[in-house]
């Protein structure tokens, strides 16, 4: 895998996080679960109130997907979180080599970690822009 593309892919999500929150600098948090044909990021906008669902463009949709197929199918992660803190970012992949378990848990996993993340803290799910479709 290219590492300077992998890095520069990263950077670019972490700019496209930020273009969507409404406060610049808001901490922010990217979950993603990919299993070959299907791929589900959410977005999350931490605020004084709680969490707010993002909507997810196109451009960061992009940004991920690319991210996803950069390395061999066998190398493909099937769980990516970055977090957002004062600018910087924090990226964790995850593997599960167990392509069926992969799949059973498929949609599982983020409600757990957000749970894990966040403790009880409200999430907002707005509609998403006019625009969107």
């Amino acid at each position: 895998m290219d590492r300077a593309t992998e890095q520069s892919l990263l950077t670019q999500i972490g700019g496209a996080m930020m273009a969507a929150f409404e406060d610049s600098s808001s901490t922010g948090w990217l979950y993603v679960e990919a299993i070959p044909g299907v791929m589900a990021p959410t977005l999350y906008e931490v605020t004084k109130s709680g969490l707010m669902d993002r909507f997810i463009n196109d451009e960061l949709s992009d940004l991920v997907r690319k991210l996803w197929y950069l390395p061999e199918p066998e190398k493909r992660w099937t769980e990516l979180e970055i977090k957002i803190v004062d600018h910087a970012f924090d990226a964790q992949f995850r593997y599960e080599p167990d392509a069926e378990r992969a799949f059973a848990q498929f949609g599982e996993r983020r409600e757990a970690l957000l749970a894990q993340r966040f403790g009880d803290m409200p999430v907002t799910y707005l509609p998403p822009p006019d625009d969107a479709f």
